[in-house]
């Protein structure tokens, strides 16, 4: 199989999205698809591999657990050299592909860390989240002496040292949006993030949609940042 790079989908129910992401990738890149399927109780690995993806089982539910279980496969079992990560409810774009991917420095060695950012480009999200990222954002400025420009972000593009770096995080929730920056940025990495407009869901709704789950996932983010503090 190919190893230079890879495109990368942590999935968990997605049967309904699925085809309209896989096809759309498709359309646009030749890249071999990888998709993780995260403990789904639907048809999700079936149709996945129905149009042609190469699926692994992720360990335990989870969307960090899924990205880790992708990560390692493509170190280990492939050579792969550059991944593009993207959510399987088609908010992400594949037009952006390329656009990431781009921005990758071939011969530098160093973990590179390309993130599609939503700011600036009219992307909306539910009031709760955005005030939950105006907080964490300047939370992140406070501590970290550093601006991100959207926080929760998982349309990534890494070098393999930076898959390598990433496979590396562990915390008690493991969270992948502050936390994971907030480790990132203790071993010196720090993303650069490219403007990219996001779509709405193309069906069902997001593992954090209501406010108790929105309260839920910032208790996590807070006890990992916590944690990551403390043992760094």
């Amino acid at each position: 199989m190919n190893g230079e790079g890879w495109i990368l989908i942590p999935a968990h129910n997605e049967e309904a999205s699925l085809p309209f992401v896989l096809t759309s990738i498709r359309s646009v890149s030749s890249s071999p698809i990888l998709v993780v399927d995260s403990c789904s109780t639907d048809q999700t690995a079936n149709i996945a591999r129905a149009y042609g993806a190469v699926v692994i089982a992720a360990p335990e539910i989870g969307y960090w657990q899924a990205l880790q279980a992708g990560y390692q496969y493509l170190l280990k079992d492939i050579e792969c050299q550059w991944v593009v990560q993207m959510d399987a409810d088609g908010q992400h774009h594949p037009v952006h592909i390329a656009r990431l991917r781009a921005h990758l420095r071939p011969q530098d060695g160093v973990p590179q860390w390309i993130v599609g950012s939503r700011a600036e480009c009219g992307s909306s999200g539910e009031s709760m989240l955005q005030l939950g990222q105006r907080l964490l954002k300047w939370w992140c400025v406070l501590r970290l002496k550093y601006s991100f420009t959207d926080i929760s972000s998982g349309m990534w593009c890494l070098n393999r040292s930076a898959m390598v770096l990433l496979s590396d995080y562990h915390s008690p929730n493991t969270t992948a949006d502050v936390a994971i920056r907030v480790f990132a940025a203790q071993q010196g990495l720090y993303p650069k993030e490219i403007p990219v407009a996001m779509t709405h869901r193309e069906s069902g709704q997001s593992m954090h949609h209501g406010t108790n789950k929105r309260f839920r996932h910032l208790k996590a983010i807070v006890q990992d940042v916590a944690f990551l503090t403390r043992r760094h």
